[in-house]
């Protein structure tokens, strides 16, 4: 079988095509919620990153850790893990990740 090519002159035209300023405003729309799905994401990391920290040393403090904690200091700092528990199922289950933060820090 023989193939064969015919070479045309077209120009592609769209008629709805959108205006740079169009393209630029969505670029910056697509910019702007990537910025806010990457800020949701790294919030349910930090929120992770302070229940793993608080289930850890809650199981580990008597085992694991028990050579380096002052063992008159345990029972406050269950405490403090409880308060921080409560917090992170209760007013903490919509925080901003700062808060998240500063709470892993304090701990």
């Amino acid at each position: 079988m023989k193939y064969r090519t015919k070479t045309m002159n077209y120009k592609p035209s769209c008629l709805n095509a959108a205006s740079q300023s169009q393209i630029n405003q969505f670029l910056e729309l697509e910019g702007n919620m990537n910025l806010n799905d990457r800020n949701i994401v790294e919030t349910l990391e930090r929120k992770n990153d302070l229940e793993s920290f608080i289930y850890s040393w809650r199981s580990n403090i008597s085992s694991q850790y028990a050579d380096y904690v002052e063992q008159d200091k345990v029972p406050a700092f269950l405490k403090q893990l409880e308060v921080e528990e409560a917090w992170l199922y209760d007013d903490g289950e919509n925080a901003q990740k700062s808060e998240y933060v500063n709470r892993i820090n304090a701990l």
